[in-house]
């Protein structure tokens, strides 16, 4: 645990995804346990569906786990932006507390529903606290900066590490990354 500042438990490189409701909940209350309260634990809740992301959020809360975030429907390719706000606006209305942030996660690889810009600002008015973003695309985080520049506790982070030195310097504040997995200590050094 000492070369991270947190987990993010249950995505696309934990196969979240691929696995039951059931077993997402026992995973993450097995990584809770583990954890034992050492470092903050954000689940990822994400799911093809509204009211599975929500059942796994409330999960989450109830569990112990510091917040929650979740990638855009998956499955359902190409969603209305209203849909996507909608879907995310839920998920913020079920579980989101000071105490308890939603991050959302953008991933379009994987969805094949991207976030723009604009409906980043719409749902950090409505009450979104962060966002990984996982477009490979450092034009796309500048862009997401300039979206949430009026939401000073709004934590952009950056999904790869690809670029994230220059992402730090750009203001981002953390990575989430797959490396991480594998050299946490490196990161933690260049950090």
């Amino acid at each position: 645990l000492p070369h991270v500042h947190g987990y993010y438990p249950i995505g696309t490189y934990g196969c979240g995804p691929l696995m039951s409701v059931i077993e997402r909940q026992q995973t993450l209350e097995i990584i809770l346990d583990e954890v034992n309260g050492k470092i903050p634990v954000v689940a990822h809740v994400g799911h093809s569906g509204t009211k599975p992301t929500i059942v796994l959020a409330q999960h989450a809360k109830k569990a112990g786990a510091d917040g929650v975030g979740a990638i855009a429907p998956y499955y359902a390719p190409h969603l209305p932006e209203e849909n996507l706000f909608c879907h995310f606006a839920s998920l913020i209305d079920a579980v989101n507390e000071d105490e308890f942030p939603v991050f959302l996660y953008n991933n379009a690889h994987y969805s094949q529903n991207p976030v723009s810009p604009r409906l980043l600002t719409r749902l950090a008015s409505h009450g979104l606290r962060g966002c990984k973003d996982s477009s490979f695309d450092i034009v796309n985080l500048f862009a997401y900066q300039d979206a949430v520049a009026d939401y000073l506790d709004f934590n952009l982070i950056v999904g790869t590490e690809a670029f994230f030195m220059a992402a730090f310097d750009a203001g981002s504040k953390g990575m989430i990354c797959g490396m991480g997995n594998i050299f946490p200590e490196i990161l933690n050094q260049m950090h």
